[in-house]
């Protein structure tokens, strides 16, 4: 949504805005109301998880941001926050892009690939968001690999699912410490194997980095 200039009177305006259908992951976004006026206090509430942004100053901005699944329509609507004053604000929607560069890999179907031995960086978005990757492990034999989630957040408690070839889970693991790492050996067959990665409580996101490193092949 580009920046629109109103006026409003001291009731609300009301708007919608619809996101991205592009893709299958939700995206923050930003609602931004940049008052216009000296005298306005600016109050924007959305219908989305019935939450509210306010601005007691006169003059004052608000800015809102919130999470926008894929293909929806929002309505949010602006007032003025003790609903006795007027005056002109201008209003955007805008799309964070806050998404990794993996995105869209929230099914073991959509697994994004990566290599043995490289370090790769991706995010928990929010806390309703998984990321699946797939490894193509070398060695034609049983083999133990490692699997390391440096944690580069204060909020996430990082937990892991492993997938063998035939997408049958063969162990997981956890840190339910905020902000803890997490290292995790495991035994498989030949074959590509898949990782999930989220949020253990489904509660808190953060950005992570991610490596599979063979140990040694089983002879």
């Amino acid at each position: 949504m580009p920046s629109s200039e109103f006026s409003t009177p001291p009731l609300a305006f009301f708007a919608r805005v619809a996101s991205s259908p592009i893709l299958s992951r939700a995206n923050w976004s930003t609602i931004t109301p940049a008052n216009r006026s000296r005298t306005i206090r600016a109050n924007a509430g959305g219908i989305i998880e019935q939450v509210q942004a306010d601005r007691t100053t006169a003059g004052g901005d608000v800015v809102y941001e919130f999470v926008a699944q894929p293909s929806t329509i929002y309505s949010f609507r602006v007032s003025s926050y003790y609903g006795s004053a007027t005056g002109v604000y201008a209003i955007s929607a805008t799309p964070a892009k806050a998404y990794d560069s993996f995105e869209a890999n929230e099914t073991i179907l959509s697994a994004k690939r990566i290599f043995e031995g490289a370090a790769i960086k991706a995010k928990i978005m929010d806390k309703a968001d998984v990321d699946y990757f797939v490894v193509d492990a070398s060695g034609a034999g049983e083999r133990t690999l490692k699997i390391t989630i440096a944690n580069n957040s204060t909020a996430l408690h990082p937990g892991v699912h492993v997938y063998d070839a035939n997408k049958t889970e063969i162990t997981s693991a956890r840190n339910t410490t905020a902000g803890g790492d997490l290292v995790l050996d495991i035994k498989s067959g030949p074959g590509p194997i898949y990782i999930r990665v989220a949020d253990y409580y489904n509660s808190d996101a953060g950005d992570y980095t991610l490596k599979v490193v063979p140990q040694f092949l089983a002879r």
